[in-house]
């Protein structure tokens, strides 16, 4: 019996708008960067026959096998910062959290998905170990999970935006400092703070890209001084949560208006600001279109396709 090939690496699907964006990664060898093999893009939407039709062309197009991520969308699950239960053992804090943060979250608790991020703090204090709950509605993940498998592309986890742009960012980190990086590739902005590739802060930025490009002058000055406030406030905020590390730069996705904006926030904050380099984190050679502003618009779907695990 035929088994089907089986491909190293991590697929990513991200549903964005009006289209489905997938990417293969493979890990690089002798130290290179992960290499991007193949991305695919497909119609998407809110009909169930349209996006049925979408994975079934997927499927075809590239039909070995391979370890697949779903990221959410925005709107679709909930972060929220809490705190390890004290004397449980970290395999019980799951249960714990459920029904601590049962007020916290705008979809049942008990029919949500869990997963706990761990935030590394200072070892010379003493306290509860930080954690980001990230929470999912079961019955919002499913038909997804089910129309994957019924299109032979079962997935193997899902994530969010803001792991998938830690998994950038933390690639491109200068030696024992932490750094940010700033994305718009997905139409509104999303700021993560990372030190020796974890997550240590996030900010979602209620700010559409096309703002920061707006014909309007005012409007335009406008957004770019509500991006940099935004960034300005999570890296006060990061300089109070962790005195203990120091910044080294804050990293900005390229794209349309990114160059103003880096402009902007070099003139406003007192870290280094500079535009991001995707060929630095991966080998693009199969899709050198994605060197400049359109891998941005990949970045997501990138980022969650440089899973290790």
């Amino acid at each position: 019996m035929l088994r089907a090939r089986s491909e190293p690496g991590w697929t990513a699907l991200l549903p964005l708008g009006e289209s489905l964006r997938a990417a293969h990664l493979v890990a690089g060898k002798g130290g290179q960067p992960p290499r991007l093999i193949w991305t695919w893009q497909g119609a998407w939407g809110e009909d169930e026959e349209l996006c049925a039709a979408t994975l079934s062309a997927l499927r075809r197009a590239h039909p070995t096998q391979t370890r697949r991520v779903w990221l959410l969308e925005r709107a679709h699950y909930q972060i929220v910062p809490t705190e390890a239960p004290p004397e449980l053992p970290a395999a019980e804090w799951r249960d714990a959290l459920r029904w601590q943060l049962k007020g916290q979250i705008e979809f049942a608790a008990e029919d949500a998905a869990l997963d706990l991020l761990r935030i590394p703090v200072d070892p010379a204090q003493r306290r509860q170990t930080p954690l980001l709950a990230v929470l999912a509605p079961k019955a919002r993940l499913r038909p997804w999970v089910e129309a994957c498998e019924q299109a032979r592309l079962p997935l193997a986890a899902i994530d969010i935006p803001e792991t998938a742009l830690r998994n950038v960012c933390g690639r491109l980190e200068p030696a024992g400092r932490a750094q940010a990086l700033l994305s718009f590739g997905s139409g509104q902005g999303a700021l993560v703070v990372t030190q020796d590739g974890e997550l240590l802060m996030y900010r979602q930025i209620e700010l559409s890209a096309e703002t920061l490009v707006h014909d309007d002058d005012a409007r335009r000055e406008a957004a770019l001084d509500r991006a940099a406030l935004e960034v300005q406030r999570t890296l006060d905020s990061f300089e109070r949560s962790f005195s203990h590390l120091s910044l080294g730069r804050v990293l900005v996705a390229p794209g349309p208006g990114m160059a103003a904006l880096v402009a902007h926030l070099g003139g406003l904050v007192a870290t280094k600001v500079e535009v991001l380099d995707l060929a630095t984190v991966l080998d693009l050679t199969a899709e050198p279109g994605l060197q400049g502003a359109e891998g941005a618009r990949w970045l997501l779907a990138l980022g969650a396709a440089l899973r290790e695990d």
